[in-house]
């Protein structure tokens, strides 16, 4: 995505997983990827959006991303959305990298152990 200093730096959009699961995990899942990220990046300077205005859903056009495919078969998706700033730190900045990495490789365990178990993660 462009830079654009009205919008976040990373977009968290889970629109393929609301159609397929429903409001109640995806709005989990969505706060849960945001609270990873701003944790990561916050301190670098990086806004994460939880709620932007494209959800990773198209509703007026056929078309499936790799978010709808893989919600299809039934897989939690997100689909994350990064401006060209973050994108230049994240290539240049390997300790910050690393730091996303993580966040969202802990926030995907997460997220796996509370569809195995069935339970609302918060």
């Amino acid at each position: 995505k462009r830079d654009n200093e009205a919008e976040a730096d990373c977009d968290v959009g889970v629109g393929a997983c609301r159609r397929e699961f429903g409001d109640v995990v995806a709005d989990s899942v969505a706060r849960q990827v945001h609270a990873a990220l701003s944790s990561a990046l916050g301190a670098a300077g990086f806004s994460v959006d939880p709620s932007p205005r494209l959800q990773g859903a198209w509703r007026s056009v056929a078309r499936w991303t790799f978010s709808h495919a893989s919600a299809r078969c039934g897989y939690t998706s997100v689909q994350l959305e990064l401006s060209y700033r973050l994108r230049r730190a994240l290539c240049r900045d390997l300790t910050l990298g690393k730091q996303v990495a993580k966040a969202l490789a802990d926030v995907a365990l997460q997220i796996r152990s509370c569809e195995v178990s069935g339970s609302q993660c918060e």
